[in-house]
């Protein structure tokens, strides 16, 4: 089990991961400003883990006209402290574009893509 601890103080656990390659589908043609945005809006979880708030960390204006970040994370937290204490817990499903992997841990690629979010602002309450 992974465990992050977001910069506000929150600790969150990992329910899901996954990540791709930004370009993988691309057969033909160069990144311009309309394909990025394009890959940007249509980049969404996978639909198994059913209906959740996301999130999508927004790149630069730079990164759009020329190209994204290669590879896209999306990760599922859960935090079993509610933001209202009526609930049981609280989820976010966060994406966001970045460098490749390459070798780093997944905790460690999590907790650079995450840890600014603001927990109370963004996630979701839930019941069981």
């Amino acid at each position: 089990m992974i465990r992050i601890r977001l910069n506000c103080g929150r600790d969150v656990k990992v329910n899901g991961f996954q990540f791709g390659y930004t370009y993988g589908g691309l057969l033909e043609g160069s990144p311009n400003e309309r394909m990025n945005k394009s890959i940007f809006e249509r980049t969404t979880y996978p639909s198994d883990w059913g209906g959740r708030k996301v999130i999508k960390i927004q790149p630069d204006n730079n990164d759009f006209k020329t190209k994204l970040k290669p590879t896209y994370y999306i990760v599922w937290l859960n935090s079993f402290e509610p933001i209202n204490p009526n609930f049981d817990g609280s989820e976010l499903v966060v994406i966001w574009f970045d460098d490749l992997p390459n070798g780093k841990m997944v905790e460690d690629i999590i907790q650079k893509g995450v840890e600014n979010i603001s927990w109370n602002d963004n996630a979701q309450d839930f019941d069981y």
